[in-house]
């Protein structure tokens, strides 16, 4: 047995590697010639990639660059169980510790074999002085980074302070570097090698991202009567009896949802149906998600529900089935995200719940994002979200590529055609119910026949029926578009001219006549923007240099009724009309008072423009006088 084997033995418990490629990609890192790039399936033992190499040098500590608290946590957590030393210096720490940390690292032959960092860390002076006295001394194994895709900004978790990794590349040359992923696009693998500054040759290993064990299918919810009953209905299929077994080794679930108030329904629901759930997200306390965690990995309630938050650190072995409530937005998140199901390597299952207003509420907010992006990379980040985001569309509304048998189109493709063809006619027939062409009596009667074929022979008479009924369908369904849209025009117009009566815009009444689409609802939404962002600098002026008399609400709102006015007399087409309003809530929110140009004189100045602009009205003559 070589010394590889030996201390892998030793030091992991493990006889043999996982596979072929990791061994070589351990064997490659042990030499230490050539920088080293692993992308491997998430549960294929990456860390292992460097954690035993940097065991086999003695007196030596590596310094691993890891993107969250919570990733360092598990993983020094997972070191300590296999009773090897490893600290982070972080800002959660005591300063005892932190000087404990330090006295270790300084001595002769420190006891810290790994030292867990932020990559905003390493701009610190502590760190930098660290890192030279260490590198100095040669107590350096190796330099890690792991969830290498944060450096790239193709990828879906950037990190900005990942970039400035590379300058310490340039730096300490003479330090092997390894950068190490589970989810890397072709763009994202360029952007690593670059952004990092490995030094070519580059050593790479990375293997197909596809993983046998865990089986994919997609429901569509308008085809359920009870969404919430079939999820419960799913998880506990998924979640088996385990009565002998530790709590902690218990079977478990996660369900990710897209907003905060998803994850609390979705939890108390499940509770409330016998399957013990908590929520997990951005707007609970830093203590509070940590007790979530916490108490799901120690098997104290068998599903978390949780935004993507409960992301990078979720390392649990015997998570049974991932569920997304809504559609992923991209391709490698929702890659990474399903991947955390089965890392035991036991059957596990990744389950989509997909419905059409999910979908356009992702569809909505990526558009946005491409809308303000500014510099043409933001601009081609964004564009390349949507076309991930797309793929995952045409994924549970088109057919997949052949898998094996892991995926519901492979395991069953009749029944996913059905799903499919169900879900088609429940959409169309709700567009047609809001519409008002058909009653809900008569929506079940609406047919779509399948465009996928039946794939059996077929005569000339059969094919031309079929030809006709499609003509037939196409010149109806075009004929309850038009209906539809005038009926929709109508209805907003009788709309407006309600709200036109309750409104605080000026000329309300005019709206829809001046601008063409304008409607009195999108006046007010700027209006109030405009008021808050008045509000917020009226609170900053404060102690700086208050308005010579008490400004009211009222006068604040009206100073917004004017600019928002303003952006509407000057505007004769929707779109300009937004470019406009747009235009003014920026320069507003973030305003900051220059000598005279305090938000006092500009009222000053606003109310004498609108003196000069009465007196210019009053001594205004018509032709006809």
């Amino acid at each position: 047995m070589d010394n590889v084997l030996e201390k892998l033995f030793q030091c992991f418990g493990h006889k043999k590697f996982k596979s072929e490629l990791q061994e070589r990609a351990v064997r490659a890192i042990t030499r230490g010639v050539h920088d080293v790039y692993v992308s491997m399936p998430t549960g294929s033992g990456k860390s292992l990639c460097f954690q035993l190499p940097a065991m086999l040098q003695d007196n030596k500590v590596a310094i691993v660059f890891s993107p969250l608290l919570a990733l360092i946590k598990d993983q020094i957590d997972h070191l300590a169980k296999l009773k090897i030393p490893a600290e982070s210096i972080n800002s959660k720490i005591t300063s005892k510790e932190r000087e404990r940390i330090l006295n270790d690292l300084h001595s002769m032959k420190p006891t810290t074999r790994f030292l867990y960092i932020t990559p905003e860390q390493a701009a610190t002076g502590t760190f930098k002085s660290l890192l030279d006295h260490l590198v100095k001394y040669k107590k350096v194994s190796y330099i890690v980074v792991d969830e290498a895709h944060c450096v790239s900004e193709w990828g879906h978790d950037f990190r900005p302070d990942y970039l400035k990794l590379g300058n310490l590349r340039e730096q300490y040359k003479s330090i092997p570097w390894v950068a190490l992923t589970a989810t890397a696009s072709t763009e994202v693998t360029k952007d690593i090698l670059e952004n990092l500054k490995l030094l070519h040759p580059v050593a790479q290993f990375k293997t197909p991202s596809f993983r046998r064990n865990l089986f994919y299918d997609v429901v569509y919810q308008n085809c359920i009567e009870d969404e919430v009953g079939d999820l419960a209905e799913f998880l506990r299929k998924c979640l088996k009896d385990d009565d002998n077994i530790k709590p902690k080794d218990k079977s478990s679930a996660i369900v990710y949802c897209r907003t905060r108030d998803q994850t609390e329904d979705i939890a108390k629901m499940l509770t409330s149906r016998g399957l013990k759930s908590m929520a997990y997200h951005g707007g609970l306390k830093g203590s509070e998600r940590v007790l979530v965690q916490e108490q799901w990995f120690n098997g104290e309630f068998p599903c978390v529900c949780a935004t993507v938050s409960f992301g990078m650190g979720v390392d649990k072995a015997t998570v049974r089935a991932v569920v997304h409530w809504g559609l992923p937005q991209n391709v490698a998140a929702y890659y990474q995200e399903s991947g955390r199901a089965g890392r035991d390597g036991k059957p596990s299952f990744c389950r989509v719940y997909y419905c059409r207003s999910e979908r356009n509420a992702v569809d909505f907010l990526l558009k946005s994002e491409i809308a303000r992006a500014k510099t043409p990379e933001q601009k081609q980040r964004c564009k390349n979200a949507y076309k991930s985001f797309e793929i995952m569309v045409k994924y549970c509304e088109d057919e997949a590529p052949k898998c094996g048998g892991r995926c519901d189109a492979c395991a069953d493709s009749r029944g996913v055609r059905r799903a499919l063809e169900q879900h088609m006619r429940r959409a169309m027939s709700a567009t047609l119910q809001r519409a008002g062409f058909v009653s809900h009596d008569d929506s079940s009667d609406l047919e779509i026949e399948s465009y996928y074929g039946d794939g059996g022979d077929e005569s000339d008479g059969e094919n031309e029926r079929r030809r006709v009924a499609q003509e037939t369908r196409s010149l109806i369904m075009k004929e309850f578009a038009n209906r539809k849209r005038s009926i929709e025009s109508e209805r907003l117009k009788d709309n407006d001219s309600q709200s036109a009566k309750y409104s605080k815009c000026k000329a309300a009444d005019s709206t829809g006549t001046k601008v063409n689409g304008l409607t009195v609802a999108c006046r007010e939404s700027y209006l109030s923007l405009l008021t808050d962002a008045l509000n917020n600098n009226m609170t900053n002026m404060k102690g700086i240099e208050e308005p010579t008399r008490a400004l009211s609400r009222r006068d604040i709102e009206q100073c917004a009724v004017e600019l928002e006015y303003e952006a509407f007399s000057n505007s004769t087409v929707i779109s300009l009309y937004r470019r406009c309003s747009e235009s003014l809530y920026p320069a507003l929110k973030n305003y900051e008072p220059k000598k005279h140009e305090t938000l006092g004189e500009f009222v000053k100045d606003f109310e004498k423009k609108r003196r000069e602009e009465s007196q210019k009205d009053r001594s205004f003559v018509t032709a006809a006088q």
